[in-house]
């Protein structure tokens, strides 16, 4: 790995962190257990909707938490939900 791929690795590693302690504080919960919970689905859907998702954890509209999402992950929120769902 040169020295632009290792400082993009700490800086994701960085936003990752960050992202866990505001789940945790907001929620009392670490990430992987809240996106479970809201993920899970009822009759084929989510119990909570992405507009609400991403209110709720303080993004301005599910634009802004699609695309924060996407750089984050690599994937959007509907393709990690599929990729991911079990």
């Amino acid at each position: 790995m040169n020295e632009g791929s290792m400082s993009a690795v700490g800086h994701f590693r960085s936003l990752v962190r960050q992202e866990n302690r505001i789940v945790n504080d907001r929620f009392q919960s670490t990430t992987p257990d809240f996106l479970n919970s809201v993920g899970t689905p009822v009759g084929g859907r989510s119990l909570v909707t992405l507009k609400r998702l991403a209110t709720n954890i303080g993004y301005a509209n599910v634009d802004a938490f699609s695309g924060a999402f996407n750089r984050r992950l690599g994937v959007s929120p509907s393709e990690y939900r599929r990729q991911f769902a079990v």
